[in-house]
């Protein structure tokens, strides 16, 4: 793994908050009921919400509904009501990532028919503003971020993605710049012989845009090597992580990579206000891990790490127990760091030691961004299989939303069927420190 372990530096001092609306629960949740899968989440600055996933048949949210096969975007407002809810697509279309614009248009990026798609939804009743497209042979949007420069967007594709590109191996990774007008500006390629896949993209104060995900799966690792800008980097076996920053034109100004001989990858990204950069995902632990890790390491690791805005790592926080992956990263109004995903059996990280209520859980950890520190921590389970997709600061904590495929118990309420899939968002308010 290499990560360079260091001393621990300062914390992050966090933006000031919008108020919570009075007589606003600390603790609420919205079903949404019907077979709809959840995938990403995003939320404005006063609190609001976008959540992004596939559907079919009904789905409903509070007094919203719509039918059909698709893509749904769900927009809530800062207290949680529901301001409405939007189909987009056919049963082709698949939803990967959501992002508010400057004007609080929603932004959703994935694809249809094979295709990249990304799409504007009005901020005030969610109708079209316009839809754009990638020509080329096969290619999917993946990850989605707004940032003082604009709207940047990552996706994989494989064959011809134009007149002038084509991929090198399986599938290899694009960046690009989405404008106002939803014309798809590619700023960047790389790739390798494997298959290489972006997971998670954001913008960083210094404009600097950050792409993370993973390379060189998929095939032996002698011919898995990727040119990220600063020559050939091979994998150490399967997947590896990676982190890249780029300028606004697309040039490489520094990579970071990691990765042992299994499974390893960078799922999300998130930006401190003094340029730190924490990256979170999942390994696949071997024997060098067990040196790290002495308890029940599974087939998937979560894990978290800091890097200095020069890519430097600083420090990592190995989730110990039988299976983990972390999936979302957010920052709250008190500057701690959120990190969400699911777990099986135990899951252990600092002071947090919980087990499992079912086949899967879902967790949402808070760190001291500064030293890793635990300092909190939310644990959602039943009997069947929970995961949470994203996490997004709120007036007073995070909202967090995901999935169950049974009855789960949050806030509470129970929410659910035995057998059968529904949707939430959970607003946590008023966190305790």
């Amino acid at each position: 793994m290499r990560f360079l372990l260091a001393l621990l530096v300062c914390g992050c001092a966090a933006a000031p908050s919008a108020p919570t609306p009075r007589g606003t629960p600390p603790c609420e949740v919205l079903p949404i009921l019907g077979a709809a899968d959840p995938r990403a989440l995003a939320g404005d600055a006063r609190g609001g919400l976008a959540l992004v996933g596939g559907f079919r048949g009904t789905v409903r949210a509070a007094q919203a509904s719509i039918d059909g096969a698709g893509v749904f975007v769900l927009r809530t407002e800062p207290d949680g009501a529901v301001r409405w809810l939007r189909a987009l697509g056919d049963a082709s279309s698949r939803a990967h990532a959501v992002a508010f614009a400057a004007d609080g248009s929603v932004v959703v990026a994935g694809e249809a028919g094979g295709r990249c798609f990304a799409a504007r939804l009005a901020a005030a009743d969610g109708k079209d503003v316009w839809l754009s497209g990638l020509a080329g042979d096969s290619s999917s949007c993946r990850a989605l971020t707004a940032g003082a420069s604009g709207m940047w967007m990552a996706g994989s594709f494989s064959g011809v993605l134009d007149a002038d590109t084509a991929s090198k191996g399986l599938t290899d990774v694009f960046v690009a710049r989405l404008n106002d007008a939803g014309e798809i500006r590619v700023a960047r390629v790389f790739g390798g012989k494997g298959r290489d896949l972006p997971r998670a993209i954001a913008v960083a104060p210094s404009g600097e845009v950050l792409v993370a995900g993973q390379f060189g799966g998929e095939v032996d690792p002698s011919i898995a090597d990727v040119d990220f800008g600063r020559g050939p980097v091979r994998t150490a076996g399967d997947f590896d992580g990676f982190l890249l920053a780029l300028a606004p034109d697309g040039r490489t100004r520094w990579v970071a990579t990691f990765g042992d001989s299994g499974d390893d990858e960078i799922a999300a990204l998130a930006v401190g206000p003094d340029g730190a950069i924490y990256g979170a995902g999942h390994h696949q632990p071997d024997a060098y891990y067990r040196g790290l890790v002495p308890h029940d390491v599974g087939n998937y690791t979560a894990s978290l790490a800091r890097y200095s805005a020069a890519g430097r790592g600083e420090w990592v926080r190995i989730f110990e127990g039988r299976n983990s992956s972390a999936t979302s990263l957010a920052f709250d109004a008190q500057g701690r760091l959120w990190a969400a995903g699911d777990f099986l059996g135990d899951l252990r990280v600092g002071s947090l030691s919980a087990g499992s209520a079912g086949k899967q859980d879902a967790f949402a950890v808070a760190f001291a961004p500064g030293s890793g520190e635990v300092l909190g921590s939310r644990t959602w389970g039943g009997a069947e299989e929970e995961h949470l997709v994203g996490i997004a600061r709120i007036p007073g904590g995070v909202a967090a939303a995901g999935h169950t495929r049974g009855e789960l118990p949050v806030c509470g309420k129970e929410i659910g069927s035995p057998g059968e899939q529904t949707g939430f968002v959970i607003w946590l308010r008023n966190l305790a420190q």
